[in-house]
């Protein structure tokens, strides 16, 4: 039994500890210093250790899930990440250079979409043929 109070006890420390990141993350990001409360909760010393080193990895590139969020029970995913880090300023600092691949596929992508709809229009006929077939032969009941 004694295994088993282990693994609940770090699962619940894993998860709380991540509720406290993302809580914590709210603070930090905020822009409000009109209390003692606010300013506190900008105090270095209150950021856990690993909320500080995910700010400092998170100016260069985003929230990922395959990294900083691997596993399968994460209480909040990357995107929850990214919406409070975007919603509230954040800003990343993302190299021309590191984005290349991803400006490359979304270029392909783009390419692939014209060239696909190019051949879906070519098969459509004019509206003027269009319509003779309606007058012709009606419309066809869904």
């Amino acid at each position: 039994m004694d295994i088993v109070a282990k693994r609940y006890n770090e699962k619940t420390l894993y998860r709380w500890g991540r509720i406290i990141d993302f809580l914590k993350l709210h603070y930090v990001l905020s822009k409000r210093r009109d209390t003692t409360f606010w300013r506190d909760n900008m105090d270095p010393e209150t950021i856990p250790e690993r909320l500080q080193e995910l700010l400092a990895l998170w100016q260069y590139q985003p929230p990922y899930m395959h990294e900083e969020f691997d596993r399968v029970d994460e209480v909040f995913p990357s995107a929850s990440y990214q919406y409070v880090l975007y919603g509230m300023g954040f800003r990343t600092e993302v190299s021309a250079r590191a984005l290349e691949p991803e400006v490359r596929d979304a270029r392909r992508a783009r390419r692939d979409n014209a060239d696909q709809t190019a051949r879906m229009v070519a098969a459509l006929p004019t509206h003027r043929d269009l319509i003779q077939r309606i007058v012709k032969y009606g419309l066809q009941p869904v």
